[in-house]
């Protein structure tokens, strides 16, 4: 049996009072400052998104055109990258030293990390808002050209990501190297986080051959509105390899999110239950599936592009995709199932097949988070396997349909994710006291309602074709187009976001008026204290009997709707595109 050697003195480390994690105190100001930066970023793209949900509700249209498409780029960028990074950036440090009873290899290297990632967030943000020519959204496609500043504020963000995930890679050799964690695998928490890195480090490869590209280009063009004259307008720059190559980036960095939310998922279970995973081997098995499967399935963003021929568009952006929805169904299913489990050892399940569920601590947050997250991330791995088979795409794509996808798996999965996971970072870390902890576990709920209530708007939308990436949809009917009757998804969109908002209001407030009102809560613990033990499938016993009926009763729920999405999308699609000779 393996034995750490801890052979850091109180100086450089603390006891955490609630876990016995030993914890680097160098390290802790860093945990700190990036999840403060997050949360700065989710409240710019927070309201950004209520302007936009609000300019989407018919008859208000409150932005114009071209500031639209302003809030539309600050949105994408600030929810989709800035704060979700920061965040994860702040989890990589803490389990990385924590979890492995390590300190962080270089604390210079991470303040310089946090220094570029700083530095070219901010460059993005000012280009977007004061540069008119980088209203280019989250996409970015070229022929469209932003501002040099733009491109040069996403190569310096990157660096900063890669210095820390370098730092990441860097702990986990010293934390072997030390002895202070001995054994062959990672903890199951730290081998996700381990995954989205190295996820992470293929995306900013890729996305340096984009960015770096793009800003040569930008700076050839000063004018950077004369298309008639760029090379990209005179057919030089393909602009189908530069979709490839941007989604090699973009797609893949949303699976950064993806395989870290599920990281967050096991960290939660763990602190608000004390639970396991069923089954550890299969786990770990299902973060392995990301990082193969990732790259590859990027071309289904390509599905209605001339330039790749049928054959390569069905492996790669259909079959191979299935590579990546067994996997989230794992997770999915192992979390619920572990909580079952977890309720009827304690006996607190009674004999009912769902009533564990309501016998779970609804009163902690992490609980809240954990339902929706698992919850709208089912639904939206639905409309994304759905939107990721060839023919169902044609019916799909560009439509509002796809937005729903993305703000059910990457907005709410993610986002309430990570929301509920910070109510605990808060109290170990900068060991503040969450105040107003009944609105704290009422907050996820509140978020993902209005989430939930946005993505069924934009799906109503969508499914009666409703484009996305428009501002208003006024230019149809002046031209004199029938549209279909898109007004009752429009508003739905509107009242959902809205109702996130408020959630997302409050999660903000809480945080902010914890961290600086919170009550200071005690920092030492007990230094004789033993030094926790990670977790192993031996450590979860043998698996005699069926531990968890509820979720697997769920699951085949789960999976019959699946399969009557699948069924109904494809009934749509003949009656729109009729097959054989027209009568």
């Amino acid at each position: 049996m393996a034995t750490i050697q801890f052979n850091y003195s109180k100086d450089e480390f603390r006891v955490c009072p609630v876990t016995s994690f030993r914890v680097h105190k160098k390290a802790e100001p860093l945990m700190t400052i990036n999840a403060v930066a997050a949360i700065i970023f989710l409240s710019i793209g927070g309201f950004a998104a209520l302007l936009m949900g609000l300019h989407k509700m018919p008859a208000l249209n409150i932005l114009s055109d071209q500031m639209y498409y302003t809030i539309v780029t600050l949105h994408g960028i600030n929810m989709l990258i800035l704060w979700i990074v920061f965040f994860e950036i702040a989890a990589v440090y803490f389990v990385s030293t924590a979890l492995l009873n390590s300190r962080l290899a270089s604390v210079p290297l991470g303040w310089i990390a946090f220094a570029l990632m700083l530095l070219g967030a901010l460059m993005l943000e000012y280009t977007v808002l004061f540069e008119p020519a980088s209203t280019v959204m989250f996409t970015a496609y070229m022929p469209l050209v932003a501002d040099p500043k733009f491109y040069l504020g996403y190569i310096i963000f990157a660096v900063g990501v890669l210095l820390a995930g370098v730092n990441f890679f860097l702990t986990i050799y010293l934390a072997k190297k030390n002895g202070s964690y001995p054994y062959d695998s990672l903890p199951l928490t730290v081998y996700g986080v381990f995954i989205a890195v190295v996820i992470a480090v293929q995306a900013i490869l890729n996305g340096a051959v984009v960015m770096v590209v793009a800003l040569i280009y930008s700076i050839q063009n000063p004018t950077l509105q004369n298309l008639t004259t760029s090379i990209a307008y005179s057919g030089f720059f393909d602009a189908d390899l530069w979709k490839q190559l941007f989604w090699g980036f973009g797609h893949t960095a949303q699976y950064i999110n993806i395989s870290a939310t599920a990281a967050v998922w096991y960290a939660l279970i763990a602190v608000t239950l004390g639970a396991k995973p069923l089954n550890e081997k299969y786990s770990r098995f299902a973060f392995l599936c990301y990082l193969i499967f990732t790259v590859p399935v990027a071309t289904h963003h390509l599905i209605v592009d001339p330039a790749y021929s049928m054959p390569f568009k069905m492996v790669n952006a259909t079959i191979l995709a299935l590579g990546l929805a067994v996997p989230s169904l794992i997770h999915a299913f192992v979390i619920p199932g572990a909580m079952e489990k977890k309720m009827r050892e304690e006996g607190k399940a009674g004999d009912g097949l769902f009533s564990w569920i309501k016998a779970l601590p609804w009163n902690e947050p992490g609980i809240g988070a954990l339902f929706w997250s698992i919850l709208l991330f089912g639904f939206g791995g639905i409309l994304g396997s759905i939107q990721g088979t060839y023919q169902l795409n044609m019916i799909t794509h560009n439509t509002l349909r796809i937005n729903a996808h993305f703000h059910l798996t990457v907005v709410a999965g993610t986002t309430i994710a990570f929301m509920g996971l910070s109510y605990y970072f808060m109290e170990l870390i900068p060991r503040k006291k969450i105040m107003f902890k009944k609105l704290a576990s009422w907050q996820p709920h509140i978020y993902g309602i209005g989430l939930g209530i946005l993505a069924i708007g934009m799906f109503v939308a969508g499914v009666l074709g409703a484009p996305r990436r428009t501002s208003t949809y006024e230019y149809y009917l002046n031209q004199g187009v029938a549209i279909p009757p898109w007004d009752a998804g429009l508003w739905l969109l509107g009242i959902g976001a809205i109702i996130a908002v408020i959630g997302g209001a409050i999660y903000v407030a809480i945080m902010v008026l914890s961290l600086f009102f919170g009550e200071s809560l005690p920092k030492e613990g007990d230094w004789s204290s033993k030094i926790p033990e990670p977790q192993t499938e031996e450590s979860n016993g043998n698996h005699t009997r069926l531990e968890a009926p509820g979720t697997l009763t769920l699951g085949l729920i789960f999976m019959f709707l699946f399969a009557v999405f699948y069924i109904v999308t494809f009934i749509v699609l003949a009656q729109r595109w009729p097959i054989g000779p027209r009568i």
